[in-house]
């Protein structure tokens, strides 16, 4: 999960995902974060599909690039 600039809120959650798992819904997940006793307010609002994370010259997942990504990324699925 990366943050995503917010106006009212500061900022909201958006799970970042491959498209290997791309058969979820942000929906689905929802659902499966509530049957698992996490907080409502850790739940991502915003559900964005790539086709491969971007990774640092060591391999690691980029976290800045996904947030640039995130940020940059027009059509993010909604509640």
């Amino acid at each position: 999960m990366v943050p995503l600039k917010h106006e009212r809120l500061g900022e909201i959650a958006c799970l970042v995902c491959t498209a290997s798992d791309a058969n979820m819904t942000l929906e689905e997940i929802r659902k499966f974060l509530e049957v698992k006793g996490v907080s409502k307010y850790k739940w991502p609002e915003k559900l964005l599909i790539i086709e491969e994370m971007p990774k640092t010259p060591t391999g690691k997942i980029s976290k800045g690039a996904l947030r640039e990504l995130a940020a940059n990324y027009k059509e993010l699925e909604n509640k």
